[in-house]
């Protein structure tokens, strides 16, 4: 015997977000969360998100370390990482016309969910004095041309 078994699929797209700028605290990156609800745990979902990050010009390396997190009061009080959803994102040179600006997609499958829970990414710089800048890019195509990047979530069960 066989069935069809309707699965969940989220798709949302940020339009025109402000950049931002990423501290060495924990920040939500913008239209990176999302709500999943689940009646059985051993449902699994594929959460995907791309995003741009990049650094203006800096004489030192930068670091950022990317992590998600769950909650099921929509972050009002509690929120908890998901265990080994988490990477660290670093530039690839350190000189000080380094313009670094790369697209990024976290990738996770997530697993254990019951009932509704929020997901989102959050981030944060190893240093205070480079911040990264997320959604922007100041030089488009070698020259000075800021241009917006729509970050994108897509999240189905599997």
């Amino acid at each position: 015997m066989s069935y069809i078994r309707q699965k969940k699929v989220i798709y949302s797209k940020e339009s025109n977000p402000a950049a931002q700028l990423i501290p060495d605290s924990y920040t939500e990156i913008t239209g990176s969360k999302t709500e999943l609800i689940s009646l059985n745990a051993s449902t699994k979902f594929i959460y995907r998100f791309c995003f741009q990050i990049g650094l203006n010009s800096s004489a030192s390396k930068w670091f950022v370390h990317i992590k998600l997190q769950k909650s099921t009061d929509n972050f009002v009080s509690h929120s908890y990482d998901i265990p080994g959803a988490n990477y660290n994102v670093a530039s690839d040179s350190n000189t000080a016309t380094d313009h670094l600006y790369r697209l990024n997609t976290a990738f996770f499958v997530i697993d254990n969910l019951l009932g509704t829970n929020h997901v989102r990414l959050v981030c944060r710089a190893y240093s205070n004095s480079l911040k990264p800048s997320l959604h922007e890019s100041n030089w488009y195509d070698g020259q000075f041309d800021p241009k917006i990047f729509d970050p994108s979530l897509i999240v189905f069960e599997v």
